[in-house]
């Protein structure tokens, strides 16, 4: 998946995994997310959370595909064995989440033989066509977290059904999914010219919405430290344009110092929020005084072997003394 996809879905798996796996398999409570890296292969997987099931916990691997490719199997089954060997051995079950049809997708399970017909390989997976859901299953109350995913069903990825979803996540306090939902309305009706400029047209009307989001704000930081250092080439995604421009008139001056310190400081409350939700917002008091663009992108890159929350405050105590 390119990154302007694979980036925007992970965030929206990532800021809503209980409504994920409610959808998924009844049953499973979400207990932590992990890190999405794979340290043995430096590998990234789209999301990685453990759960509990039925009492005892496993992990959930889930994968996004915006396009039908020979080989997901093979990529699913060396992910999964990456991630039990990565928790000491638990099990994985991965999904992989298909958002339009445009091939033939390698049913579940994939099987390994020998020559002379031995089985050696069994491994089950699930794919998810999300052109075959029933879209009452992203309606049902309590799920407004994966509500954008109904514009990829058959039949409603048209303006009546974007605007009901827009209007049923202003009203349940989901704005932050509002980027994601028009980035998969681009993608179902980018063959549509006329639905695309309503597109436009609609979310350009809830710019100022937008603009509060995290979402959007995520992107527009992203968007100004890119600014500095490169400008234009990669400035032309949603929000990373405009901060472009930002960055690179305030960077004349004081602002590409300033911009830097506010993105490092952000990298590494997003890695909190991710393994120490609970946390966040001392934790952000402490990183809010830090000044430090140094110290606080080492703290960043210790984040990702910290496991528990003893760990997690002892490196803020450093930082703070730094």
């Amino acid at each position: 998946m390119s990154k302007k996809y694979d980036e925007s879905m992970k965030k929206f798996v990532g800021a809503n995994p209980q409504s994920f796996l409610d959808w998924l398999c009844l049953g499973m409570m979400l207990e932590s997310i992990l890190p999405t890296e794979l340290h043995s292969r430096n590998i990234f997987v789209d999301f990685l959370c453990k759960v509990m099931l039925d009492g005892k916990p496993c992990l959930i691997h889930i994968e996004f595909q915006r396009n039908i490719k020979a080989g997901i199997p093979m990529r699913l089954l060396e992910y999964n064995v990456l991630a039990s060997r990565e928790y000491k051995g638990l099990p994985v079950y991965s999904y992989v989440i298909y958002l339009v049809d445009d091939g033939t997708i390698d049913e579940s399970p994939l099987i390994r033989e020998l020559p002379n017909g031995k089985e050696v390989l069994r491994f089950c997976y699930e794919s998810i066509r999300l052109w075959d859901m029933d879209p009452k299953l992203f309606w049902q109350p309590g799920r407004e977290g994966i509500l954008p995913l109904v514009i990829l069903t058959t039949g409603n990825g048209c303006p009546e059904m974007i605007e009901a979803v827009i209007q049923r996540l202003i009203v349940a306090g989901k704005e932050d999914l509002l980027p994601v939902t028009k980035m998969l309305a681009s993608l179902v009706c980018k063959n549509n010219p006329e639905y695309s400029e309503w597109i436009d047209r609609r979310f350009a009307v809830l710019q100022d919405i937008l603009r509060e989001t995290e979402a959007y704000q995520q992107i527009l930081r992203e968007g100004k430290e890119e600014g500095y250092k490169e400008g234009k080439e990669e400035g032309k995604e949603e929000g990373k344009e405009e901060g472009y421009k930002e960055g690179k008139e305030e960077g004349k001056e004081e602002g590409k110092e300033e911009g830097k310190l506010l993105a490092s400081r952000q990298m590494l409350i997003d890695l909190i929020q991710v393994k120490f939700p609970e946390a966040v917002s001392l934790a952000k008091r402490c990183i809010d005084t830090v000044d430090d663009v140094e110290v606080l992108r080492a703290a960043a890159v210790r984040m990702f072997s910290i496991q528990t929350i003893e760990q997690m405050f002892h490196l803020l105590v450093e930082i703070d003394k730094a």
